[in-house]
């Protein structure tokens, strides 16, 4: 398929080395997908071609920034995964993550699942339909992660990280994609405010030149544990963000 080996040649550029393995995860994934999309719609396009530059590639572009803050093996958590991005290229890509998939709409999650067992998956790769609010209340979620990352999910970046934060452990890491523009204009209120939550924004990665558009992703450290207050129930959250 020309389409995967021109996505090959841009992972590269990202520096993601995908073995023979990986490669045929993924182009298996983006024909299961396709079928699937066919009769229920997870993606506006799931075309192969559009699936692998306009989401599987996004994806991935976080591989070396996770790479860089574990140490060894970890544990990552995806808000709003819809079909899979990033969290579960995140895990073809680094098999020695651990990953839960989170996402309210089931839809969603029944593509997954009936993906995972192909992928060979399973045994690494947690599913949860719900509320990711009332998830990191509980106690096998809340601080139980090296690696937070959330794409998919439009809302602002005050809501944004009064959900993710809680997951977190200490030391641990959220990686949230937004357009470049996007990272610019949130990344000021963001530092002023992570705080609140026991956490920093530590970084704002351009990755442009690398994907070939405006992309960009705010990467913020948990400094210290998230007040248990903390996501409000999501009325609250919605009606009165945090910032």
């Amino acid at each position: 398929m020309q389409a995967l080996t021109q996505f090959l040649q841009a992972a590269e550029r990202l520096s993601v080395a995908l073995t023979n393995e990986q490669a045929g995860q993924i182009e298996l994934f983006c024909k299961e997908l396709q079928d699937y999309n066919a009769h229920t719609n997870l993606v506006s396009d799931g075309s192969p071609e559009t699936v692998l530059s306009e989401h599987v590639l996004d994806s991935l572009s976080l591989v070396p920034l996770i790479k860089n803050s574990l140490k060894g093996k970890g544990r990552l958590i995806d808000i709003g995964t819809g079909a899979g991005f990033p969290g579960l290229m995140l895990a073809i890509a680094i098999p020695e993550l651990d990953v839960v998939l989170v996402d309210s709409v089931g839809k969603k999650l029944n593509f997954i699942t009936s993906v995972l067992g192909k992928l060979e998956l399973s045994h690494s790769v947690q599913i949860y339909n719900g509320r990711a609010e009332e998830l990191a209340h509980q106690g096998q979620y809340r601080a139980q992660f090296d690696v937070a990352t959330c794409r998919a999910v439009g809302a602002g970046i005050g809501l944004v990280c009064e959900i993710v934060c809680p997951f977190l452990k200490t030391g641990g890491h959220a990686f949230l994609q937004k357009s470049l523009s996007q990272c610019n204009a949130l990344s000021a209120t963001t530092s002023q405010n992570a705080d609140k939550l026991g956490a920093k924004l530590i970084d704002t990665v351009d990755l442009s030149s690398q994907l070939g558009k405006p992309h960009g992703v705010l990467v913020m450290k948990q400094m210290q544990p998230c007040a248990a207050k903390y996501p409000r129930p999501w009325n609250q959250i919605k009606t009165k963000p945090l910032f």
